[in-house]
């Protein structure tokens, strides 16, 4: 999966559940530093990303506007898993 279909997946994992940072790098087999990128990037993508916690508790994270962004960024997703230049023969 490209990267930016990953960050579309961080996207939609957090369509109405918080997940902790660790839920979130298993789901997408990736490490922490790069779970924040993606997460940056859904950000300057227009997604509302929240982070909580910190210390000695796990971070979370929540999306605060699918309802805005919900259209585009299953519209997206499905682009990029199905990305192929070629027509159907």
């Amino acid at each position: 999966m490209s990267e930016l279909g990953k960050t579309l997946q961080v996207v939609q994992l957090l369509n109405g559940a918080d997940l902790s940072a660790v839920e979130l790098c298993q789901a997408l087999g990736v490490s922490v530093a790069t779970l924040k990128r993606y997460v940056a990037d859904a950000r300057h993508m227009g997604a509302r990303i929240e982070s909580y916690g910190g210390g000695r508790n796990p971070w979370f994270y929540r999306l605060n506007n699918w309802d805005q962004i919900a259209a585009r960024v299953v519209v997206w997703a499905r682009l990029e898993a199905e990305r192929d230049l070629r027509l159907p023969i």
